[in-house]
């Protein structure tokens, strides 16, 4: 699934690349909307084989994968998803289950107006709207969560609450799939 504007996918990647220190020439994103057909009459039956034969499955259990990030519009949309759920599911507990380490991660952007920031004018500490639009990423680990915001001079930003509250409280068996049997599989396994 993939609800966020490509400009902001790629702010939010760029970002993640430059806070993991990813040679982007070496490293790269497996992204499934570009890995995956997405024409109905064409899209392959990965359930055929079982789900741990899905692209979705390898890429993320695969050798080279170090983590995922999961990128979110303002509405936290991938946790509506089964497709979705079932990547944070493999890489929070099937990996770790099998003695893989991957980071989860996710991505999204402070827009511009949404958030007041703290600044200096004239030597007085004031409140201000920040005017700007900056990707921020959630870094998940089994010990605490960090964030981090491109424009680290804006004290106060925070990671979008609006996107924390919607994945807080997205049900796995309420997501959607394009195919019911996919869901169910998703659910099931």
């Amino acid at each position: 699934w993939w609800g966020t504007c490509f400009r902001e996918t790629l702010d939010m990647l760029l970002y993640h690349a430059e806070l993991r220190g990813c040679d982007l020439d070496k490293d790269g994103y497996w992204i499934c909307t570009f890995a995956n057909t997405q024409h109905a009459n064409a899209i392959p039956n990965f359930l055929k084989s079982g789900l741990r034969n899905s692209p979705f499955v390898k890429a993320i259990m695969g050798n080279t994968c170090v983590g995922t990030v999961m990128c979110m519009d303002q509405r936290a949309s991938p946790f509506k998803r089964s497709w979705c759920t079932l990547e944070h599911f493999v890489t929070t507990k099937l990996c770790p289950q099998r003695g893989l380490k991957r980071s989860f991660e996710v991505a999204s952007v402070i827009k511009e107006g949404s958030q007041k920031f703290h600044e200096w004018k004239d030597g007085v500490g004031v409140w201000s709207i920040y005017q700007k639009r900056t990707p921020t990423i959630l870094s998940l680990d089994h010990k605490e969560a960090k964030v981090n915001i491109r424009d680290a001079k804006a004290f106060g930003l925070s990671f979008p609450a609006r996107v924390g509250r919607a994945a807080m409280s997205a049900n796995v068996a309420e997501a959607e799939a394009t195919q019911p049997h996919d869901k169910e599989a998703i659910l099931r396994f």
